[in-house]
C-alpha cells in the first residue's frame, strides 16, 4: 500500500475531519477497545479509546495516517525505541548499508526482510534485538569492518 503524504491543506482537513473518528480495524491488543486517530505536536497516532487506563498507541508515518507498526503499551514502545537506537548504529555509523542492516536483522530474526520491522516486535523480542545488535557491533569494531 502506497503511503500518501498530505500537503498542509490536506493535513489540516485530516486533523479536523478524522481525529477522534477514524479507527484502526484491529482492536487494542491490551483491552480490546477501538484504536482511534489522534493528533499531537509529533503528528498523527492511533490511541486506545480506553486512555488513560490503557496507554496502547502507535505512531503514524510522517505526515500521514498510516500506522508505523503494531500498537503497543509504554514498556514495549520504550523497548522498540531502545532497539531502534542501537540497530540504527549499524547503518548510521557505516558498518553496513541500511539495506544490509535490515537483511542482517531479518536473518537474525529468522523472518523475511519484508517482516523485519522493530515496530512489529514485542518487548522481549526488542530486548533480544538490542542484545544481538550490541554483540554484532562489538564484533564489527573488533575486526574493524
Amino acid at each position: 500500500m502506497a503511503i500518501k503524504k498530505l500537503d498542509s491543506t490536506e493535513y489540516q482537513w485530516a486533523v479536523r475531519e478524522e481525529v477522534g473518528r477514524k479507527e484502526l480495524a484491529q482492536p487494542c491488543p491490551n483491552c480490546g477497545r477501538k484504536l482511534v486517530l489522534r493528533h499531537s505536536k509529533y503528528g498523527f497516532f492511533y490511541g486506545c479509546r480506553g486512555w488513560p487506563e490503557c496507554d496502547v498507541l502507535i505512531g503514524c508515518h510522517g505526515n500521514t495516517t498510516e500506522p508505523l507498526g503494531i500498537p503497543a503499551e509504554a514498556a514495549t514502545r520504550q523497548a522498540r525505541i531502545r532497539a531502534h537506537s542501537v540497530f540504527d548504529l549499524l547503518w548510521k555509523d557505516k558498518w553496513m548499508t541500511r539495506t544490509e542492516a535490515y537483511a542482517w536483522l531479518a536473518q537474525a530474526l529468522d523472518c523475511p526482510v519484508e517482516q523485519a520491522h522493530i515496530g512489529h516486535l514485542n518487548r522481549l523480542d526488542c530486548e533480544r534485538v538490542t542484545e544481538m545488535v550490541s554483540a554484532k557491533l562489538v564484533e564489527l569494531k573488533a575486526v574493524g569492518a
